[in-house]
């Protein structure tokens, strides 16, 4: 049974107004919510946090063992021939 466009945008804005407020959805858990995780006025503290995200995933990157090896473009060349055509 379809129902009218009206019917359905009230419903969306009803459940936009209970994520925005916290409420608690389905088995108790709450919803998710439409705002800022943090705020950080502090421009310098906002340099700071991107500068340890940053340095932190610079740090995975170097400890992963990653192999070195030809890039996206060319990592599947050893499947063709000089002329192009599969070998």
């Amino acid at each position: 049974m379809p129902e009218s466009t009206g019917n359905a945008e009230c419903q969306r804005a009803l459940l936009g107004r209970g994520t925005d407020a916290g409420d608690e959805g389905r088995r108790g858990q709450p919803e998710a919510g439409t705002g800022f995780a943090r705020t950080v006025t502090d421009i310098a503290a906002s340099i700071a946090l991107i500068d340890a995200v940053r340095a932190s995933s610079a740090a995975k990157v170097a400890a992963s063992k990653h192999r070195a090896g030809p890039d996206a473009a060319r990592s599947q060349d050893f499947l063709y021939g000089k002329d192009g055509l599969p070998d």
